[in-house]
């Protein structure tokens, strides 16, 4: 569908096969599944398709691709199960097969791979009862991301738990704190409120908080707010667990204290600490400073801040593999129209991952890296980055040699070059994108390398000048 969406041209059924990965059945079944959605959207949306040419895909301008998503999302067999196990329960096998029309052996494979999948989150799914076990805090962040991602779908999602009644019980809170949240956030919050409830309805409770990794000098002052918002029929032996929850979410929430107004106090106390958070964030922004000296950032508190919260974020929800359908599709596009910038975050993010607990190490690097992107990218510019060039530079004739003819290279080039001499241990497999060196190596001893130039020692005013050309035509590849 956002192929068809983001290139307004006519496509066959086979280049649809080879860009979904999947069969000719499955890619009718889905152009037919979204004919369906056009009758919920008042015609915004049509697939038109005609012999010889395929299939085209006519929307209003002001229609939204992600509503569209979100509907078909919701559709899928896959989506109406998590949804239904989660809001209902007793349901057996067969009741389930029919349910959605399906045998009960079609029905038991599709929730063998739901519990694969619940598994890759740190969940297990009873194939018996259909009852999902875990960390109950995992399963709280879970189910909010499953939800929030088909939010663009505007259809509140909760079937015993009305919008009215939720909503009406959060204002009336809410109006004797000392904050309020921004629409989204209310949004957000009234979301994991629903969620909260639906799990006490079927007598579930945060056992242990998971609070083992996390150091902020707010959490004991959100969980004083967020007491109101647990309702009476909690037994005291959770409560305090279960405030505790709400808490970890607003302080690991890298725009909540940034609106109002305490960030640069909790940056402070993170920094007094020597936090692991901290220490994460200041690393982040040293290692850009050090790879761009002309780099400027704009309120590096605020970038601290929003880095120690990520942190904190991805600590606590290390399990999860769950995210929103759009991350993938917003780090190409970062890569593409920003290539230096992309590849130099992932650089550096790999070189900040033994901040992490060992047992926390698991997590989705790229829920890391979209969130490094985007923190980074509201506070540099980031067409100030350039493009990295990886030299590899071996003087076998004088070893003594590699950092002055290093130096000169740097001083001398206008791109960014970072250069790893001969004495420095050669990691397996790293690439380089030229090997500049004084030795013809047999092809399977040399260092990975896009390019290579060999020069007698020392180079000559030509050797020079044809390193320099050669660089200059490496930085300007794509």
């Amino acid at each position: 569908m956002r192929t068809l969406y983001n290139n307004e041209r006519w496509f066959t059924e086979k280049e649809l096969s080879k860009i979904g990965k999947c069969s000719s059945d499955a890619t009718y079944r889905t152009l037919n599944l979204l004919r369906q959605i056009k009758y919920d959207q008042n015609d915004s949306l049509e697939i038109i398709s005609k012999k010889n040419k395929g299939f085209f895909l006519q929307v209003t301008p002001l229609h939204s691709i992600g509503e569209t998503e979100s509907l078909f999302i919701k559709d899928t067999i896959s989506y109406r199960l998590i949804d239904l196990i989660f809001q209902e329960q007793g349901y057996t096998l067969a009741d389930l097969a029919d349910i959605f029309y399906v045998s009960t052996s079609t029905i038991y494979r599709k929730l063998k791979s739901l519990a694969t999948y619940f598994n890759e989150n740190g969940l297990t799914l009873n194939m018996n009862n259909f009852v999902i076990s875990g960390p109950e805090y995992l399963i709280r962040e879970f189910f909010y991301r499953f939800y929030w991602s088909v939010i663009k779908s505007s259809q509140w999602p909760f079937k015993s738990i009305s919008f009215e009644d939720i909503s009406e019980s959060y204002d009336r809170k809410m109006a004797a704190m000392s904050f309020q949240l921004t629409e989204t956030e209310r949004l957000q919050f009234l979301y994991r409120l629903a969620i909260n409830q639906i799990r006490y309805e079927h007598q579930h409770f945060i056992i242990t908080a998971p609070d083992k990794y996390v150091v902020d000098p707010y959490l004991q002052r959100y969980s004083y707010y967020m007491k109101p918002f647990i309702k009476a029929n909690v037994p005291s032996t959770y409560q305090t667990n279960e405030w505790t929850f709400l808490a970890l979410i607003l302080i690991s929430n890298p725009v909540f204290d940034e609106l109002h107004g305490d960030y640069e106090i909790k940056v402070k106390w993170h920094k007094k600490k020597k936090t692991l958070a901290y220490v994460f964030a200041i690393s982040l922004i040293h290692s850009y400073k050090r790879r761009n000296e002309r780099l400027v950032f704009i309120n590096e508190n605020k970038l601290i801040f929003k880095l120690i919260s990520s942190y904190i974020y991805t600590v606590i929800f290390s399990d999860l593999t769950i995210h929103h359908s759009t991350i993938p599709n917003v780090l190409d596009s970062i890569e593409e129209t920003n290539r230096p910038f992309f590849k130099q975050s992932q650089l550096i993010m790999k070189s900040v991952l033994h901040l992490f607990p060992k047992s926390r190490i698991h997590f989705d690097q790229d829920y890391l890296l979209y969130n490094i992107l985007l923190i980074f990218s509201s506070s540099i510019n980031i067409q100030d980055i350039k493009k990295e060039i990886f030299v590899k530079l071996i003087c076998t004739v004088e070893p003594l040699s590699e950092e002055y003819l290093s130096q000169k290279l740097l001083k001398q080039s206008s791109h960014n070059l970072i250069i790893h001499t001969g004495t420095k241990q050669q990691v397996y497999n790293e690439q380089y994108d030229l090997l500049l060196s004084d030795f013809h190596f047999d092809e399977q001893d040399h260092p990975l390398a896009s390019n290579i130039y060999i020069w007698d020692f020392p180079p000559n005013e030509r050797d020079w000048k044809n390193i320099f050309a050669l660089i200059e035509s490496i930085a300007n590849q794509e």
